[in-house]
This record gives structure tokens, sequence and C-alpha cells, in this order.
């Protein structure tokens, strides 16, 4: 993954000149998927791959009444179908960041237990990366969280 975010990583380390001010602020918004968030994702992928026609019971989306057909289909081929879904830990994630000298900012979900990630008066606001522990407590707790959905990490 280092190697594909490195075209990003030169463009947030421009030089000013040819039309790059000095003042320019340069923002990285990266979204990746967790790899205990997943857990439960994968999970109801390998069950589906057992029992093709199940998604009905095993997805709460799924489960909802009113959704066409098309909305169906289209919910399970984007959660279930893909061929290969990039997971990483947050560890791995800041380590890229460290290794390429880009600053991290913040973590939706937070990277610790007692902030919700979305603190502060900006996105962009730098929050607390926590201790490796806090880091394990809320990969843990994105285990059972609901909708475990692709999360953003912010960098600039």
């Amino acid at each position: 993954m280092q190697r594909r975010i490195a075209p990003y990583v030169r463009s947030l380390r421009q030089t000013p000149g040819a039309g790059v001010s000095t003042q320019t602020r340069r923002d990285l918004v990266l979204g990746l998927y967790n790899r205990y968030g997943r857990l439960v994702t994968d999970l109801r992928r390998h069950l589906l791959r057992l029992m093709p026609g199940s998604a009905g019971w095993i997805d709460h989306i799924l489960r909802r009444s009113g959704l066409s057909a098309d909305k169906r289909r289209a919910w399970c081929a984007d959660q279930y179908l893909h061929p290969y879904e990039s997971k990483y830990t947050f560890g791995e994630v800041l380590r890229w960041f460290k290794q390429t000298g880009i600053k991290f900012v913040r973590g939706i979900p937070a990277l610790r237990p007692d902030d919700d990630g979305l603190a502060g008066e900006s996105l962009f606001e730098p929050q607390p990366q926590g201790m490796a522990l806090d880091r394990l407590s809320v990969q843990a707790c994105e285990i059972v969280a609901p909708g475990q959905a692709a999360r953003v990490n912010f960098l600039s």
C-alpha cells in the first residue's frame, strides 16, 4: 500500500513555484478498510459462498423491507462479491506515515477510545494517536461496531 500512495506523497511535498504557493495547504484524505473492522463482513462473505442465497438473514441491511431487488443486488455485490479487498491496521497506516514523513492528523474512528474522531472545530485539526493499547482497544470494538463501513484516515 505504501507504494500506491507514493504519488500522492510526492504531490504533498511539492515545492513552491509552478503555481504552488508557500501558503498552499496540502491534505490527503485516505479511505481504508480496517483489518479488525471487516472481520464480521469477511465471515458473512464466507457464509454466503458456502450458502448462496442466504444473504437475507445474514445481513441487516438486506433484512430491511422496502428495498428494491436492484438495491439488494447492488448492496450484496458491494459488500460481499469483491474479488479482493485490502485491509490494514492502525499500526500499519501509522508506520507508512512515519516512513514517508507525512503528518498523521486523525482517523475516523479515532485511534483512542476516548475520542470519537470528529471532535474539534475542523476535520483537519490534529488529534492524538494514543498508545498501541488504545489503538488495539478501538480496533477490537470495531469488530462488533454497527455498519463496519469503510473508515477514513486524514493526513496532511
